[in-house]
């Protein structure tokens, strides 16, 4: 049997809470016909796009957790790429 094609749409996020509901309801109505997957890498942001996005069952969240501290030590810094990197890999 030959799976059906999907695709992923990969957007990157930094405090854009304001902006978030109408781009991925863009992208929603885009991709609605289409077997899909959305994935959001937000940058770390606290503006409460994180909380909005997991509330949203359809999308997966990678949260980039590279500012601040944890445990009382810093958090090592990783770059962008690392972390969108992560959206690309295959999810099933």
């Amino acid at each position: 049997m030959t799976r059906q094609k999907k695709i992923s749409v990969v957007l990157g996020s930094f405090n854009r809470n304001r902006l978030l509901p109408y781009a991925l309801e863009s992208v929603r109505q885009e991709i609605k016909e289409i077997s899909h997957e959305i994935v959001v890498v937000d940058g770390g942001s606290t503006d409460g796009s994180v909380e909005w996005l997991l509330q949203q069952k359809d999308i997966i969240t990678v949260v980039q957790h590279n500012r601040g501290e944890f445990r009382g030590k810093a958090i090592a810094r990783r770059s962008w790429g690392y972390f969108m990197n992560l959206a690309y890999r295959d999810w099933e």
